[in-house]
């Protein structure tokens, strides 16, 4: 299981996994780029109709659920 990472830290490694400016992840998101820095500097948190955007991004989907002391399910990734 994956360590427990903060969200605004889990968002700021997807954006930089994609290689992609808060400007141009922001737009890719639907949201202003000051609520990218927002959420990068912990100041704010994305709404949960955002964090599901996030989730089919990439971001751990246990951000959405909590379940940090769970392990999820595996995916089934289609080839």
């Amino acid at each position: 299981m994956a360590k427990h990472t903060s969200l605004p830290k889990a968002i700021r490694r997807l954006r930089d996994e994609m290689v992609l400016t808060q400007e141009v992840f922001s737009e890719l998101v639907g949201v202003n780029r000051l609520a990218v820095i927002k959420w990068e500097g912990g100041k704010e948190s994305p709404s949960l109709k955002t964090l599901q955007r996030l989730v089919h991004l990439g971001l751990d989907e246990r951000y959405l659920t909590g379940r940090w002391g769970a392990a999820l399910p595996p995916r089934e990734d289609v080839a």
